[in-house]
């Protein structure tokens, strides 16, 4: 076991590391080639579009990391199909519906197409998340960095000629490429049938993933929306190029949660007491605050080196947003400590938390301070939420 976890997270790091090198490589040729107005239209698009795709999704990425483990340790394994082929059915009829209301309703999206691309997009990153369940960590982390290696080389390849539009339908050729790949490493195949099955069993467990994941896109799409409603094209990129730096260490910090979240399930199921969930989050924040430490001092060197020189003045907003990534440590990991163990309720309610938290804060103090206002709202209410948290633990001994 402890073998397994040493050897997954060493392969999850590995192709994180490679993905992120070719996220910075795409962030650099898209600030350096296209205008900064285009920009930012594009990241309004784009986060719009991952936000619906995200709900879409339903929370199927919990209820993979929950269920696929444990009807594995039961020797189900036609329950794995189903399961699967439940959330395939699932995003194909909401995303479907999505692609149609924001073309009508979004000008942006309409124009570039954007939610088509996302749409397939989303479809690869579901797989990837049944990937996660089975715990077959070499391919969960393969394939993503296949899709990031042919996407920023296209970028590359095609940097003069680059637009909103050009953007959107290579990150949609891509996915496309990939996901025949993801099917076939699958152990099981999706499934249609006795999905009405399936359904029942899940369903107390997936109300609160679905409310779950209505909320976890906001977290990292919805401040653009609100930057854009309150500020100009211009600002939503500088603001983006910060929160993509941020969400680099976000990203970073939870690889361990993708390795350890599906075997707190798997322990469970087989009622083993090891201690994964202690030391998932001793290293989440100690690794955190190694990172934060980093940005303080190398983040403007950062932002000229991997993005441009027109994105220096984005330190601020990175510094106050690398801050809310490591004070919300706490309540992050205990959030999918708990919808690992099967607790959904409580990892809802902390998720709710925060996110009523972070909106009422940020939309307040943009309003009065601008952009620099998002990103204190997000600091702020990661502290709060975290400070919480620890008391309540405390108190219960």
């Amino acid at each position: 076991m402890r073998n397994r976890l040493i050897v997954n997270t060493i392969v999850t790091y590995s192709g994180f590391a490679f993905q992120l090198l070719l996220n910075i490589i795409q962030l650099k040729i898209l600030t350096n080639f296209m205008p900064k107005t285009q920009l930012g239209t594009y990241f309004y698009a784009i986060g719009i579009s991952l936000t619906a795709m995200a709900i879409a999704m339903t929370g199927f990425q919990p209820i993979f990391t929950r269920f696929i483990p444990l009807y594995e340790a039961r020797d189900e394994r036609d329950k794995i199909g189903r399961l699967i082929g439940l959330s395939v059915a699932t995003y194909w009829l909401l995303g479907g519906i999505s692609v149609i209301l924001l073309e009508k309703f979004v000008p942006q999206i309409g124009l570039y197409r954007a939610a088509r691309a996302v749409f397939i997009f989303g479809f690869l990153q579901l797989l990837n998340f049944a990937l996660q369940g089975e715990r077959k960590m070499v391919f969960f982390s393969l394939f993503p960095s296949v899709f990031s290696l042919g996407f920023s080389g296209s970028l590359w390849f095609l940097r003069a000629y680059l637009t909103p539009d050009l953007t959107f339908l290579l990150l949609g050729f891509w996915a496309a490429i990939v996901i025949p790949f993801q099917l076939l490493a699958m152990d099981v195949s999706p499934s249609f049938r006795g999905l009405r099955s399936i359904f029942k069993e899940i369903v107390p467990f997936w109300r609160y993933a679905f409310a779950n994941a209505i909320l976890y896109p906001l977290i990292l799409y919805a401040d653009r929306v609100i930057i854009w409603k309150f500020g100009t094209p211009a600002s939503v990129a500088e603001f983006t190029v910060a929160k993509k730096f941020s969400d680099a260490i976000r990203r970073t910090l939870h690889v361990l949660s993708h390795v350890a979240a599906p075997e707190i399930s798997y322990d469970q199921a087989k009622n083993r007491r090891l201690h994964t969930a202690r030391l998932y989050k001793m290293g989440f924040i100690g690794l955190g605050a190694l990172l934060t430490v980093i940005v303080v001092i190398w983040g403007k060197p950062l932002l000229a080196l991997f993005s441009s020189a027109n994105y220096v003045g984005a330190y601020r907003y990175l510094v106050l947003l690398t801050l809310g990534v490591l004070f919300g440590g706490y309540w992050e990991t205990t959030a999918i400590t708990a919808y690992s163990q099967g607790k959904m309720n409580i990892s809802l309610l902390i998720w709710i938390s925060w996110t009523a938290l972070y909106f009422s804060i940020a939309i307040v103090l943009t309003m009065l301070r601008g952009t620099i206002g998002t990103a204190i709202g997000y600091m702020v209410s990661s502290l709060l939420v975290s400070a919480f948290l620890m008391f309540a633990h405390l108190n219960n001994g």
